[in-house]
């Protein structure tokens, strides 16, 4: 399985909520949750 990681360069208003070390946590975070959601797929068959 493979990650990709994008780097965002928002214009300035969004730099506020969309600062790199946010845009990391909500990475990790949508990892975690696919890596749930393709256990309990694996786990329902």
């Amino acid at each position: 399985m493979f990650a990709m990681k994008l780097r965002y360069e928002p214009l300035f208003p969004l730099q506020i909520v969309f600062t790199t070390s946010s845009m990391d946590t909500f990475y990790e975070i949508w990892t975690l949750r696919s890596t749930l959601a393709i256990e309990l797929a694996h786990l329902e068959k």
